[in-house]
């Protein structure tokens, strides 16, 4: 069976991965279903970014998170920058809230 990859975004992965940890060692199984749960290569440096997360989450950059998080980690090189820019636009036009790029291309 096949896994079935679920990208989680920034805020989800800010807010649960310290209650559900390790959050991401899958599989999953649910409904005779195997999921994965994964993040993209663009949260470690948003979070390098951003001094607000490092003060809130100071804990993302100890080593069982980053451990967690390096096995699971896809890398979006591979789909192209044209479906990346269309599906950004469109969630952009849904987004109520302000959502980070990195979560837009999550």
């Amino acid at each position: 069976m096949t896994d079935i990859e679920i990208l989680l975004d920034s805020n989800i992965y800010f807010h649960f991965a310290i209650d559900f940890h390790p959050l991401l060692p899958g599989p999953y199984e649910a409904n005779s279903q195997s999921y994965r749960l994964s993040v993209i290569d663009d949260l470690q440096r948003e979070f390098e970014r951003n001094s607000r997360l490092q003060n809130k989450f100071y804990w993302v950059k100890q080593d069982r998170y980053l451990e967690n998080r390096s096995n699971n980690i896809v890398d979006l090189r591979d789909t192209t920058q044209e479906d990346i820019d269309t599906t950004t636009s469109y969630i952009k036009g849904l987004s109520i809230g302000s959502a980070s790029p990195v979560d837009l291309r999550a």
